[in-house]
């Protein structure tokens, strides 16, 4: 379980630096009640995307003083993890999600990011996972590899990711 939300989590906090657009309503609600859930569940400071300038509308920036990695964040996570459409489903990552995401890997590697790696079954990419890729995630490059497959994600994700 807490693979599977540190995946989730990923994918919120990737965001800001790879979306210049505000995605459609039910995107954004879908964000915002998970950061309302967060806030309701002790991490205080987590943001809502449309508050959050780095966004550009389409995701949000965690502040430093959030411990993403830290016992009670994952715990507020794991309570919040059921607003987060294909990626609540106790089996692991939904297969349609997870069908999408791999289109979007394939062509984030056609676009330059050789090294994206490969999600797994029962989860997609985490930081760390980028990080031991050698994959700037503020990058031009990156940003403009997002901005080229965004597409291929699935619709809850399409804000959420970067």
């Amino acid at each position: 379980m807490r693979t599977r939300l540190a995946a989730a989590l990923v994918l919120l906090a990737l965001a800001a630096a790879c979306t210049d657009e505000a995605p459609p309503a039910d995107e954004t609600d879908t964000v915002g009640a998970y950061a309302a859930c967060m806030r309701d569940n002790g991490i205080e400071d987590y943001p809502d995307p449309a508050d959050d300038p780095d966004s550009g509308g389409g995701g949000l920036t965690l502040p430093d003083s959030i411990d993403v990695e830290g016992a009670e964040f994952q715990d507020a996570a794991e309570a919040c993890i059921e607003l987060l459409p294909g990626l609540n489903d106790e089996d692991g990552i939904d297969p349609d999600v997870y069908e999408a995401f791999l289109e979007y890997v394939e062509c984030m590697r056609t676009e330059g990011v050789t090294a994206y790696p490969d999600p797994e079954a029962d989860r997609l990419v985490k930081a760390d996972d980028l990080d031991a890729a050698g994959i700037d995630t503020g990058s031009e490059s990156f940003e403009a590899a997002h901005a080229a497959c965004k597409e291929n994600l699935p619709p809850e994700l399409r804000g959420q990711v970067g």
